[in-house]
């Protein structure tokens, strides 16, 4: 089981240091030398520039940092994400919990340790969130995600490859791929993945390879799993199922080269990875199964539509800028029509490409582990019944083992997408190293370390393949290009001007208060008007999953009573089924009900915004119920002590009024 690279030898009594000989034998004879023999740390810098580069035309006109507009408008999981990154530090610079919170579905609360809370992110950014804005944060980081994935998939193929121009291309194929353009439409806890591929190489250096210190290689482990933890658990969880794969497939392959060191040294490196995650993640599990205001069950129900088809790779979506529409109207239905999770786009070329490496370089056990892994990938990605062209079959297929399992039946399908992509770069990237490396007339270090026989191909067939793989190569990257700039719209469409200037300072610090529009999913505007104040009010409403009455998952707002309140507020600006699916009348019940929240609840602003609502319907009744506003600028009208002017206007005692 252990993986060897190759050295060049040195003669008998030679004071030649390895690498020194290593340099000798890689004098630049072409344009492939050249590229070769650029030193590792100038080529890294390059490559990393040039991702960074290809990443700004992502999202045009927004700028990293931009401040002014939000990627994938305003509203969402784009409101969510940026409101996550601005509570983690208020909290911590608040000393408030950071997993748990009343910020947001005041006065119940929300146990954020099972929402995307992306904790590490949000400590990250937070001097450009309190110098800047949120906003800034979330767009740098959705810029970053794209270089940052590129540039750990370059770390780790050079570090398995010793090639600049290998590890290049594995940098772009993972960073760039259609799984993770398609989650950089909004998802940034999904996006921003630099750390999978580290975590397979530790994994890899664990179970496989053992060259270095156990302990070494076990504290880095640790620490990867913890920041994976902390910017998308589901991540990481997936992350250990790809593993579980691999080292079945090594072991099942392997057994008989396993012997009691190889277990000795696994063994030590896993207990300060254990240790390591016992100490930093051990309390948000604990809050994720046992703690406040959690949900039961899965998120999104073992049957949901987030699951790959199986012609997923060969049908391009609408995230493809250079395909049939036919076929981009296709893929576009797969994933239940959000083709933002559809990221099992490979492209016939890359798939075509991906055989004949497997044919090519069969000798390889490594790039054979590759392939098997990445097919039990798209196997589990298919979810837990076999999808053809949009159709649910009756099939079962292994995901349903998964989908039965604590925390991971949260793990959407699809997204194992991830790993299919991450798996064929590394095979592709292999199977390049090895052309490359019998070009130059030596043997790669993986060929070395796994003794594989060299295939013995004519010189005719090899530039026939040669010519073939090249054009296959371009042919992928075309496919691959995806269909950019991703939209971002002005803050200023759902943001008044009352919260950008100090008029919002007439809202006491820390008090509770009603928006409308009612801050339900996808209106969640005024989380974002809250994660700009530098989290002034504690928010009726929001958007997080926490639980129903019944204890299963919701990702709307506590239901307060009067019920009725919250179900008016909400009709009118989504009259799509929340709370009620025909209009409230405004009578008097309705005023009474509305005073009654207000006393019970303690709230001591109402605030309505035109933008993007005007709602004259919802300005009449809480004018009924509180008389006229007490200021209306900024785009907005609000009521200040809203609870005494509910009392003042009420016929009665309102904490006594029917429901």
């Amino acid at each position: 089981m252990t993986f060897t690279p190759s050295a060049p030898a040195t003669g008998a009594g030679s004071a030649e240091h390895p690498r020194a000989a290593q340099r000798r034998t890689v004098t630049p004879t072409g344009w492939l030398d050249r590229i070769e023999g650029i030193k590792p740390w100038r080529f890294a810098v390059f490559c990393v520039v040039v991702y960074a580069v290809l990443a700004l035309f992502a999202y045009l006109p927004t700028w990293p940092g931009d401040p002014n507009r939000i990627i994938g408008g305003v509203g969402g999981d784009a409101v969510q994400d940026t409101w996550f990154l601005d509570w983690v530090p208020w909290a911590v610079l608040h000393s408030h919990n950071p997993f748990l919170t009343t910020r947001m579905y005041y006065p119940v609360g929300a146990n954020l340790a099972i929402n995307t809370e992306m904790p590490l992110l949000g400590l990250i950014t937070a001097p450009l969130s309190f110098a800047v804005s949120p906003v800034a944060s979330f767009n740098l980081l959705m810029w970053a995600a794209f270089p940052a994935s590129a540039a750990s998939m370059f770390f780790v193929v050079r570090r398995l490859t010793r090639s600049n121009l290998v590890a290049a291309t594995g940098g772009l194929l993972y960073g760039f791929s259609s799984y993770v353009a398609g989650e950089a439409l909004g998802h940034l806890n999904l996006s921003f993945v630099p750390f999978p591929p580290l975590l397979v190489l530790c994994l890899f250096e664990v179970f496989i390879a053992q060259r270095a210190s156990p302990r070494r290689w076990g504290v880095a482990l640790g620490l990867v799993c913890v920041a994976q933890f902390f910017i998308s658990p589901e991540v990481l969880f997936t992350t250990g199922i790809a593993a579980l794969c691999a080292l079945v497939i090594v072991g099942i392959a392997r057994w008989r080269a396993i012997d009691r060191q190889h277990v000795l040294y696994a063994l030590t490196a896993l207990i300060p990875a254990v240790a390591i995650l016992a100490v930093f993640v051990g309390y948000p599990v604990y809050l994720m199964v046992a703690g406040p205001l959690r949900f039961h069950g899965p998120v999104q129900g073992i049957t949901n539509p987030y699951r790959a088809d199986l012609l997923g790779p060969v049908v391009p979506t609408a995230g493809e800028r250079f395909a049939p529409s036919a076929a981009t109207t296709l893929g576009t239905r797969f994933t239940g029509g959000v083709y933002a999770e559809n990221g099992s786009y490979l492209g016939i070329p890359l798939l075509l490409l991906t055989i004949w490496a497997l044919v090519r370089y069969r000798a390889n056990r490594w790039i054979l582990l590759c392939g098997g892994t990445a097919l039990a990938m798209f196997v589990l990605s298919l979810g837990p019944y076999l999808t053809v062209d949009t159709n649910l079959t009756s099939v079962p297929l292994p995901f349903n083992v998964i989908a039965r399992i604590p925390l991971f039946y949260n793990a959407l399908p699809s997204r194992l997408s991830l790993f299919v992509t991450l798996f064929v770069t590394l095979l592709l990237c292999l199977a390049l190293n090895e052309a490359i490396t019998s070009r130059r007339g030596r043997p790669s270090s993986i060929e070395a370390s796994t003794h594989s026989r060299p295939q013995t191909i004519g010189a005719r067939a090899r530039v026939a393949g040669g010519v073939g793989a090249a054009v296959l190569a371009v042919a992928s990257l075309i496919a691959l290009v995806p269909r950019w700039p991703i939209g971002s719209v002005p803050i200023s469409n759902g943001v008044p001007a009352f919260f950008t200037g100090n008029d919002v300072k007439k809202i006491p610090y820390g008090v509770p208060v009603l928006t409308f529009p009612f801050s339900v999913s996808p209106a969640n505007e005024a989380m974002l008007w809250q994660a700009l104040d530098r989290m002034r009010f504690s928010l009726i409403g929001g958007y997080a999953l926490g639980p129903k009455p019944d204890g299963s998952v919701s990702p709307w707002p506590p239901q307060l009573m009067p019920l009725d309140v919250q179900a008016f507020l909400g009709y009118q600006e989504m009259p799509m089924g929340y709370l009620s699916d025909t209009p409230i009348p405004v009578d008097g019940r309705l005023i009474r009900d509305i005073q009654t929240y207000l006393v019970r609840h303690g709230v001591k602003v109402v605030l309505i915004s035109s933008v993007p609502f005007d709602d004259a319907r919802v300005l009449g009744a809480l004018s009924r119920a509180l008389g006229p506003p007490s200021a209306t600028e900024g785009g907005v009208s609000l009521w200040l002590d809203a609870d005494q002017l509910a009392k003042a206007h009420s016929p009665g005692d309102v904490a006594h009024l029917p429901r």
